[in-house]
């Protein structure tokens, strides 16, 4: 198999990953370099590519058109300006990048066609619809979060939605997802309540389309500490506040859901 997955925004490389260094750059990054590893290692997988954006800038690493890895890479396409554009200014370059895409990929790949696209986020989802079509091969969609509910969070915030519209392009935002919907031969939810709730939304679900597939853990990085570690210095900073302190700890990192 020969998989491509999409993540068009934020700045995206394999080593020394900049999370937080914008509201682009952070947990979609992490999934999706997580996947590829963890598609990379299936036997039955040949190759994997992290198609995304190429930047050019102060940093020179983003404007490299491939990071290959062995059994996966980091593909790099150009994408309207050369400089770093935030999520909601790509839009009118997404035909664009399209295009450059499927031509990198299919040079390095020696004419070779991914077997299936995943792709992540809206604008992703977009050019996957375009990618899919030209090609004649399947694609599946993971959306990280959705325009509908950013309608939801704006207007219970507050916010003047003329406004919002400019600085989000919501609409668009939306329509690509239903766009997306439309096209898709899966959607992968990470929770029961985003498929059963929040993709609901959308004129174009189809509730047989969409699977939960609920992120894993990297336990090469996260796992209890040895005996030999003894306790972090944190524990009994912490400890003061439990009523039951040897009772064993379980860590929950998560976003609030009202």
């Amino acid at each position: 198999l020969y998989i491509v997955l999409i993540t068009i925004h934020g700045f995206v490389r394999s080593k020394d990953v900049q999370l937080g260094r914008d509201p682009d750059t952070g947990g979609q990054i992490t999934y999706v370099l997580d996947l590829a590893h963890a598609l990379a290692a299936q036997h039955q997988v040949e190759k994997v590519h992290i198609v995304t954006r190429r930047i050019y800038g102060d940093d020179k690493s983003y404007e490299e058109e491939v990071e290959d890895y062995g059994k996966w890479a980091i593909v790099r396409a150009e994408c309207g300006p050369k400089k770093y554009l935030r999520k909601e200014l790509l839009w009118p370059y997404l035909k664009e990048f399209t295009d450059n895409a499927i031509s990198v990929t299919r040079r390095i790949m020696g004419g070779r066609n991914p077997d299936v696209i995943h792709s992540h986020y809206a604008d992703a989802g977009l050019v996957a619809c375009d990618w899919a079509h030209i090609l004649g091969i399947p694609f599946v969609h993971t959306g990280h979060s959705l325009g509908k509910d950013k309608v939801r969070a704006l207007k219970e915030s507050g916010k003047d939605m003329e406004q919002a519209e400019k600085e989000f392009n919501l609409s668009t935002r939306i329509a690509a997802e239903e766009e997306t919907l439309k096209h898709v031969s899966t959607i992968i939810a990470s929770t029961l309540h985003e498929k059963n709730t929040q993709w609901r939304q959308y004129i174009n679900y189809q509730n047989h389309k969409c699977i939960v597939v609920s992120p894993g853990v990297n336990l090469s990085s996260y796992a209890p500490p040895s005996p030999k570690m003894g306790k972090p210095k944190f524990v009994s900073e912490l400890e003061r506040f439990l009523t039951q302190p040897d009772k064993p700890m379980v860590l929950a990192i998560c976003r609030a859901e009202p």
